[in-house]
């Protein structure tokens, strides 16, 4: 288990700030991982902002490639956002370095556009 905790701090425009307060647990073994979290948005003037869920699976195919999805998911005091997206992808690994190759979408569409998604990472 892999728990992580961020504070972050932004500034909106020159009248308004916010904080983001974010969390993410993951499980994973040599087979598979599964991730979940929550962002908070905190407003210095109290105002209501969405909450952003993630959800995040990998399933591992063989020694160096993964199946992997990672999606987005807004709600507000409305409910469910139509700002929700989702990624669908292979994660191509080594010892030390990564990649991801996926397809990224909003849920909002019936029949949805898909933009290529890239990811690189190297670990020192």
């Amino acid at each position: 288990v892999i728990a992580t905790v961020a504070i972050h701090y932004t500034r909106v425009n020159l009248d308004e700030y916010y904080s983001l307060i974010y969390g993410v647990v993951t499980l994973q073994n040599s087979i598979a991982g599964f991730s979940a979290g929550v962002a908070v948005p905190v407003s210095i003037e109290n105002e209501e902002r969405a909450r952003i869920y993630t959800i995040g699976t990998e399933l591992r195919i063989s020694k160096h490639l993964s199946l992997i999805t990672e999606n987005w998911l807004t709600w507000d005091s409305d409910g469910f956002s139509d700002v929700s997206l989702s990624t669908y992808g292979i994660r191509i690994f080594g010892k030390r370095f990564g990649l991801d190759l996926a397809l990224i979408t909003p849920y909002d569409q019936e029949v949805p556009p898909y933009f290529p998604y890239f990811d690189f990472f190297y670990n020192f």
